[in-house]
This record gives structure tokens, sequence and C-alpha cells, in this order.
């Protein structure tokens, strides 16, 4: 019996979206009135905030009372949208900016291997160019611009568009010791995770900081065009296995998985003694989306052609890699085949 076959009756069940919002003050403010560069410092009191709005934060005073001219509209609309939010929270229902911050995290949970193939695909590139320019290395972070799929028919594979993908340089700010200690637990468990997990990995490069933004994006009466991802990752980064890993045509497959909706997870087959990674669907099943193996016999339907699930490990020992069937011109031609750790 094939892997596929013994896959006819797996499925994994997809989590029902959370239903909290939350927020934090981990990031220092700067003064809001904008001919003023000044920022809060880690060590001293922070800034004072506008009574009525609670979001524009001020140095002085002074600063605070000449920037009411213009803010002042704002303010009154934020105090619509909270006012609104306080309403439909009452009623136990999400305002529309609450579901799009819940989708993003779903997503990008969704997508988070394929995110991570990109991620190392893009750092591999910029490498040489981000050290030609005397950018801090020890400081990158992936920032990752998405674009909210208003007729995403339900699906929260389908619910953002990938936009930009960037390999930067954080603000220099954030390595000081009293933010590194505000960070939230869960990342400093999955940094020191990846970080003694992979110490002895010969491939292990480095662990990166990896944040989702919504771009272009505003629910009236929300005065912010921008949502962050309220949940921010690290990613490891790998030595390439592989010549084609590093090439711009992967990065492109890669975006072409995730506009189909398609979703990769790691599955154990009996006939194989490591997990292996499959592409998949997401299914109504009563409530709930449920996650399927894309059926072999339906592959060729789809506008490009799927990597073997042997593509997504990171060792490899004797067989072929997979061509690039859109220019019918093999990305690397090393008798190679792949097998997951």
């Amino acid at each position: 019996m094939s892997m596929r076959d013994a896959l006819d009756d797996f499925n994994l069940t997809f989590r029902a979206p959370s239903s909290k919002v939350t927020t934090d003050r981990n990031a220092l403010s700067k003064c809001d009135y904008d001919p003023c560069k000044e920022q809060e410092h880690p060590r001293l009191p922070k800034f004072s905030v506008c009574a009525s709005c609670r979001r524009r934060r001020y140095c002085s005073r002074e600063h605070q009372a000449a920037s009411w001219s213009t803010h002042k509209t704002e303010c009154g609309t934020i105090q619509e949208y909270d006012l609104n939010a306080g309403i439909y929270a009452s009623i136990g229902v999400l305002t529309q900016t609450q579901i799009v911050q819940n989708l993003l995290e779903d997503y990008s949970r969704l997508h988070e291997s394929t995110y991570h193939q990109m991620v190392n695909n893009m750092y591999h590139r910029e490498y040489d160019k981000l050290a030609a320019d005397d950018v801090d290395l020890s400081r990158l972070t992936a920032r990752i611009s998405l674009k909210y799929n208003p007729d995403w028919d339900d699906n929260p594979a389908h619910a953002f568009s990938f936009e930009d993908l960037r390999i930067v340089e954080e603000d220099p700010l954030l390595k000081d010791p009293e933010i590194q200690r505000h960070i939230p637990p869960v990342l400093k468990r999955a940094r020191y995770w990846l970080n003694t997990n992979r110490k002895n990995d010969p491939t292990f490069i480095e662990v990166l900081p990896c944040n989702y933004y919504v771009t272009d994006y505003k629910c009236p009466p929300a005065p912010w065009n921008v949502i962050s991802a309220n949940r921010s990752h690290y990613v490891g980064i790998y030595k390439p296995e592989a010549p084609f890993k590093v090439h711009p045509a992967w990065f492109d497959l890669l975006c072409k998985i995730l506009a189909a909706g398609i979703v990769l997870r790691k599955v154990n087959v009996l006939e194989e003694k490591h997990a292996i990674w499959m592409p998949g669907t997401l299914k109504v099943r009563g409530e709930k989306w449920v996650w399927f193996p894309i059926p072999p016999k339906t592959e060729g339907m789809l506008p490009f052609c799927l990597p073997p699930v042997e593509h997504w490990a990171r060792t490899y020992t004797i067989g072929t890699l997979f061509s690039n069937t859109d220019s019918d011109t093999p990305m690397e031609l090393r008798e190679e085949t792949w097998q997951e750790v």
C-alpha cells in the first residue's frame, strides 16, 4: 500500500478560531506630536496618554496641547470605535477588526511551514546584500505583509493574500534587557526550544523573529490603517541543503501554494520511519474546517505541479530532484532525494 493510500481515512481537525483578542504594551511609544522625535526609555516612566481615547502618548503637556487641533477628530473616532467594541463584547459578538485579527492568527498557524521555507529562502538570498550594507546581522527580523481578502469564502486558508516578505534590521531598543524581560513567555519558550534542540545540528544557523502584518486594511470606524498580528514567533534558519532551496523559482512556487490555499501538514505514515510533509486542503465537516490530503489523482488538476513531499525535509540521500514544470527547465539535476529527520 502506498503512502497516499494509507492516508485515505486520515484527517486533521483545524481548531476553531479564538474569541479572545488581547493587546499589550511591550513596544516603546514615541511622542505623537509630529515635530517631536522623543521616544520612551525602558528605564524611565511611560509617556502620558490622552485621557479620552487612551491611544496617543506625549512626552509633555505642551506637546499634547499643541497636537490637539489635529488629534481632536481622531480622538472622537477612536472613542466611538471603543464604544462599539464594548457593546459588541457585552453581547458576545466580535467586531470586524477582531475577526480579522483572529483570522490572521489562524492563517499564520495554518501556513507556518510554508512561510518558514520562504523566510529561509529570502534570508540566504539577501544575506550578502545585508552584510555589504553594514547591517547588524544579529538583529535581523522577518516581516511578512499580507492583504485581507473580504471574499474568503469562510476558508481560513484563503483569508489573506501574500504581498511581500522582507528581512530587515529590527529596532535596536528591542535588544534592551529591560524590554526582553517583558517578552511573552510563549515566545521565550519557542526561542529557547529552537536554540537548545538545534545546537548540535550542523545545519542550524540562528533563530529569526517573524511578524505578520495586514496592509491597507481599514475597518470603519477603526482609525488605524494597519492591523498587526497578535502572534509573533521565531523561525529556525538553516544552511541551504540544496541549491534549489535558495533559487527564486522555489520562492515563486511557495507563493503559488499559498495562493491555492494548500496547507502543508506533517503526518505519520505506518510504512515510514519518520513523519512526512503532505499537501492538503481544508474542507467543511460539520461546524469545523478539517484538513484532508490532496489525492494523487487530482494533483494534475492544479495550475502548477506540486513538489514531492520529500522536498520539505532537511536531509537527503540518493535520488532525483524536482524540476520546474512551468518552464520545463530543471532547477537542479543532481542525483538526490530527501527524507525527514
